[in-house]
């Protein structure tokens, strides 16, 4: 595995040592920070908190301002909570190993992809059709219980894979048929 981005937006800084105050230093942190993007981010939230750090030593002055837009989520396994940037969106008290394993899935295939393929083990004597509905009822069961406004998950259609997407801000913005089920 090579040590250099291949990236042209990416490529390597021409300094003389890796020092975070050599000049060239900075071009290099404000170019990674540009690439790094919600739609495709390129360092984990302390990854980006550390060059930006990096950045403002190398420039000794202020580092740049953290980006705006909405966070990416985040499972924490260990813990066995779901987070949205510093908001706690659910905790798992008790055993569910499907939904663990869906966000689990996320996590470690990046949220910013949006889809993860059927993590879901497969049962003894289970056919295509028990799998899409373990599936189903795992995406029913996760959605339970997440604030308005906040995430939402969805199978793909197939039943092979799950998305989560951003949800409405306000209930009120559901059609009747929506509220109606919600209350049922």
């Amino acid at each position: 595995m090579s040590d250099t981005l291949s990236a042209p937006a990416l490529a390597p800084v021409d300094h003389p040592c890796g020092h975070p105050s050599c000049p060239g230093a900075a071009a290099g942190y404000v170019r990674l920070l540009a690439a790094h993007t919600s739609s495709h981010p390129l360092l984990t939230p302390a990854g980006e908190s550390f060059v930006r750090g990096l950045l403002q030593v190398s420039e000794g002055g202020e580092a740049l301002p953290a980006p705006s837009g909405p966070p990416a989520p985040r499972w924490d396994g260990d813990a066995r909570c779901l987070w949205l940037g510093d908001r706690l969106l659910k905790v798992f008290r008790q055993h569910a190993p499907y939904q663990t394993a869906l966000l689990a899935a996320f996590e470690e295939g990046g949220w910013a992809a949006g889809y993860v393929d059927d993590p879901l083990p497969p049962e003894r004597g289970d056919g295509p059709d028990d799998a899409r509905k373990r599936l189903r009822e795992t995406v029913h069961n996760l959605n339970q219980g997440l604030p308005p406004g906040t995430i939402r998950f969805r199978g793909n259609g197939t039943g092979e894979g799950v998305r989560w997407e951003w949800s409405e801000a306000d209930p009120a913005d559901r059609s009747p048929a929506q509220q109606d089920k919600l209350r049922t």
